[in-house]
């Protein structure tokens, strides 16, 4: 335990030395970590490189291009010659992790696989044994906030040491955390927080530590007897920051030489992000296929809770069941952590299908797609249709492909052209498409008549329809501009009339005394009440224009309030309105709605009125505060148990804010204190009762208007 405490401290020692302030944070869980250059990865403001040395391991330095490669991105797999197989000539670590480890790596997406080598530059030559100034630890910190399309981390890495053969403490390691901004372990329990390569049990130590840590010193290493190395091959870990979503948390990388004689250490690794749920396919009738990342230890798929007979894969095929809807995976890391992973499965069933007409806004061959596909989800035995988003057009004529759901296609020339249209749902899981033969018509000009009926007296008429000034009745001839089906120009025949009569019309609105100037829905601007003309262009249902005429009517409602009730005698009383007015709604500063409230309480109290016409009017109304009778009795009788003059206590508290009484006996001694003025005393002192005998009390009362009196006397107690 000892041992694995000075491992720990030092541990905390190097996170120490590396502790980055002020740093930016990325959105997200980056999809990649590394990118093709260092000056690239420099240039992200979430990352940070450092270094520092063996004599001065609490000195923290700045990374920069000429650090004797402690930070080296590695952009093509080769072989490391350090990390050899004994026995087996010709075979070594590659520096970039196999296929079969990778979690689907979609180079479209994430680009080609780049691999980050970490590590003391001594396999350089540069301060190499005898004590040298080797760099002792290399570090590199990712900062970033995880959300909720992007919560999981992988880290693939490989290790390689030379083996010093000393003990825990000091031996050359390799270590993963995730962290939280202030430095603590992000993830609740040892083995789903950070990962700690250390071969000291591999390597002669005769009492290696019981490491309850999460580490693979308990695993085999291979040898590299010519280099007097320990090795790794790739590894995946895993760590969930579900949990984590819109937090600050950092992903630290730490390769540390051995300290007491500089043995050299450096690792490879790569990561990348990903969303922590299940990636789901149910297209039509085919069966469902479910997948999580590869590089996990085990799988168990679930369903509806109940663990399913299959394969320990990151794959599942189902057969297609509308009432299977929710699965679940649980992930086992090499940590050991389980991240259990889950989605509701949704059954699409695609209909691709659409109609299509010719455009007339122009002389062209515009053809309007309109897309009457039908995307559906199916579950548990109901229809629920879905809003297209994702579809696909090929117009048959070789012109770039359009992604919009209702597009317009302009063809070069008429023809039959085989139009395509592929469909998919809203998750772009599922797909399926149809093929329509579309009739492009030739274009031809054409010739039309129409008939224009405006209101009397209005010539010269100047119509919007077809941008014309028409001086008199009859027909005329314009060129009326894409008045084809086609979209081309015609020649139309406009036959003018101005037969239309003009109209009237009467209102009558009703104006609160406080809303003048009134401003009419018309534009109009009124100061006072009365009948006024108002002309509205057009507002005839015929086109024509229309007179209104206008009765504005003030109106000023009042309200009173009354009062029922002796209020200091009831402590009681009911506020009422007294109003002319229909009212609409009332509104007291109590909060009350009613057209009266009942008081328990001294103050001032106002009511609004609303009538029908939306006015107001508001009073006010005082009930004043009672002054409280103070009378105290000289004398009380708690002895004879008849249940009459037992207590002292002060009468018309609900008249009294607070209060504080005294009681003395006759040498002075407090015997009874309160400030709670519903106070009560029998006569008792320290709890036992006492007779025949007499006190003398002093009380402070004050009372709803602020007031406080002081009260004196003598009490006999029998």
């Amino acid at each position: 335990m000892k041992t694995r405490n000075i491992l720990i401290a030092f541990i905390l020692l190097v996170i120490g030395i590396f502790n980055l302030q002020g740093q930016t944070y990325h959105q997200g869980v980056p999809l990649t970590f590394v990118p093709a250059t260092l000056q690239a990865l420099s240039n992200q403001s979430h990352v940070r490189m450092s270094y520092g040395t063996m004599a001065n391991p609490g000195q923290t330095l700045g990374y920069s291009t000429t650090n004797n490669k402690t930070h080296e991105i590695i952009t093509f797999s080769s072989q490391d010659q350090k990390a050899c197989l004994d026995g087996i000539p010709g075979v070594f670590l590659n520096t970039m992790p196999p296929t079969d480890i990778l979690p689907d790596w979609d180079e479209e997406m994430l680009g080609p696989m780049r691999v980050m080598r970490l590590g003391d530059a001594q396999q350089y030559g540069i301060g190499y044994g005898g004590g040298g100034e080797g760099f002792a630890s290399s570090r590199i910190t990712y900062h970033f906030i995880p959300d909720s399309m992007s919560n999981v981390i992988l880290v693939y890495f490989a290790f390689v040491a030379q083996s010093p053969g000393h003990g825990y403490q000091d031996n050359p390691f390799f270590r993963i955390d995730v962290l939280t901004a202030s430095g603590q372990p992000a993830i609740p329990g040892a083995k789903n927080s950070h990962f700690l390569v250390n071969p000291a049990s591999k390597t002669g130590d005769p009492n290696p530590p019981v490491n309850p840590e999460n580490s693979i010193d308990e695993k085999d290493y291979f040898d590299c007897s010519s280099y007097s190395s320990k090795w790794t091959q790739w590894l995946p870990v895993a760590f969930d920051l579900r949990n984590r979503i819109g937090e600050q948390v950092k992903l630290q990388i730490t390769t540390q030489d051995c300290p007491p004689s500089a043995h050299w250490a450096y690792g490879y690794f790569t990561a990348r992000g990903f969303r922590g749920r299940i990636e789901v396919e149910a297209c039509g009738d085919d069966d469902i296929k479910l997948t999580v990342p590869k590089g996990f230890d085990n799988y168990v798929w679930k369903c509806g809770g109940v663990p399913l007979a299959t394969a320990a894969t990151n794959e599942l095929m189902r057969k297609r069941n509308v009432n299977e809807t929710e699965y679940t995976c649980d992930l086992t890391s090499m940590t050991g952590a389980v991240m259990t992973f889950s989605a509701t499965v949704t059954y699409y069933e695609l209909e691709p299908n659409f109609e299509y007409s010719m455009a007339t806004d122009s002389c062209k061959y515009d053809v309007w797609f309109e897309n009457t596909s039908v995307l559906t989800i199916v579950n548990n035995g109901g229809n629920s249709p879905q809003e297209i988003k994702y579809v696909e057009w090929d117009f048959g004529d070789g012109k770039p492909k359009s992604t919009l759901v209702a597009p317009k296609h302009e063809y070069d020339n008429p023809g039959v052209y085989d139009v395509k249209l592929t469909l998919y749902d809203n998750d772009k899981k599922c797909v399926k498409d149809t093929t329509i033969k579309v009739n492009v018509t030739p274009l031809n000009p054409c010739e039309s008549t129409d008939t224009l009926y405006i209101c009397e007296g209005k010539f010269p008429y100047n119509d919007a329809k077809y941008g014309h000034v028409f001086n008199n009745n009859g027909p005329h001839e314009i060129e009326f501009p894409k008045a084809c089906a086609s979209g081309c120009d015609s020649t139309v025949w406009v036959y003018v009339m101005d037969n239309l009569p003009h109209c009237e019309g009467h209102d009558t609105v009703y104006v609160c005394k406080e809303s003048f100037p009134y401003t009419h829905p018309s534009g109009n601007v009124f100061n006072t009440p009365g009948t006024f003309p108002i002309m509205y262009e057009g507002a005839c249902g015929n086109g024509c224009d229309s007179t209104l005429h206008l009765r504005i009517i003030e109106v000023v409602p009042k309200v009173t309030i009354g009062i029922e009730g002796d209020f200091c005698d009831e402590f009681t009383a009911e506020l009422f309105t007294i109003t002319e007015s229909e009212v609409a709604s009332y509104i007291w500063n109590t909060g009350d709605f009613s057209d009266r409230i009942t008081v328990t309480e001294p103050g001032q109290y106002s009511v609004t009125i609303t009538d029908d016409n939306a006015c107001k009017a508001n009073n006010h109304f005082k009930v004043p505060a009672c002054l409280p009778n103070i009378v105290l009795p000289t004398a009380i009788s708690p002895s004879d148990q008849n249940g009459i003059n037992d207590f002292f206590y002060l009468p018309q508290v609900a008249l009294i804010e607070n209060a504080e009484v005294m009681i003395y006996d006759r040498f002075g001694t407090l015997v009874f204190y309160s400030k709670d003025k519903n106070f009560v005393w029998d006569g008792s002192v320290n709890g036992k009762p006492v007779y025949a005998q007499t006190y003398n009390y002093i009380l402070f009362v004050t009372d709803y208007n602020g007031i406080t009196t002081r009260h004196t006397g003598v009490l006999g107690v029998y």
